[in-house]
């Protein structure tokens, strides 16, 4: 065996040791770039469910109610309550999972987003 055959060996022989450390860490990081994506997706969705309906009660229940001067605090309670109704009807199961395993708790989550939303329309 001469030095260009060892050296082969050699070479060969740390490509695959460098290859079998690698590329499993390559996929670990990848995947978790694109379950970030996809969460990150999910939540923007979510989003955009709060916004539809923070819109949608403004415009069908509580604009009404200020004109006629009815909006009190139990009429505000009750907007709120509508609009939660409506966003976790309309949030897919995977948006649910994606909020609860990314933020905790889903409640929280929507409560938080609807009042942060109200107070952007007034």
């Amino acid at each position: 065996m001469d030095w260009e055959e060892v050296l082969a060996y050699v070479i060969e022989t740390l490509l695959k040791l460098v290859t079998m450390c690698v590329i499993p860490y390559l996929a670990v990081v990848i995947k978790k770039k694109i379950d970030s994506a996809i969460a990150n997706d999910y939540i923007d969705d979510a989003l955009g469910v709060v916004e539809s309906a923070v819109t949608f009660i403004n415009q069908t229940f509580v604009n009404a109610l200020k004109a006629e001067g009815k909006f009190d605090k139990e009429a505000q309670e009750e907007a709120f309550d509508r609009c939660k109704s409506y966003v976790l009807q309309l949030l897919s199961d995977a948006a649910k999972d994606e909020i609860i395993k990314s933020c905790g708790d889903l409640e929280t989550w929507v409560k938080v987003h609807i009042e942060s939303m109200v107070l952007m329309y007034k």
